[in-house]
């Protein structure tokens, strides 16, 4: 997996989105993802609906100003795994 920005990155800016790319393909059906942000409450939430398995995920950030995010996901992969996971980073101060 690889993401960016990448898990633990400081930024000068919110990113416009969360780009994470896997080696394996997902199942569109059963993807979960969250995002929280500074304010500390949930602001995205994206359940998947369906089509044909993909290998990256594009999540638009809402701009909460500076401080911590933190993107989760729990999706399935092509091969009926579930992978879990979450990427943090940070805009800076």
């Amino acid at each position: 997996m690889e993401s960016s920005p990448a898990d633990g990155a400081v930024v000068e800016r919110t990113p416009d989105r969360v780009v994470i790319r896997f080696s394996t393909g997902i199942d569109s059906r059963s993807t979960r993802i969250s995002l929280v942000g500074p304010s500390g409450s949930s602001s995205l939430l994206i359940e998947g609906s369906g089509g044909p398995p993909v290998q990256e995920l594009t999540i638009p950030v809402p701009d909460q100003g500076r401080g911590a995010y933190l993107v989760r996901w729990d999706i399935v992969a092509g091969d009926g795994d579930r992978i879990r996971g979450r990427l943090r980073f940070r805009v800076r101060d």
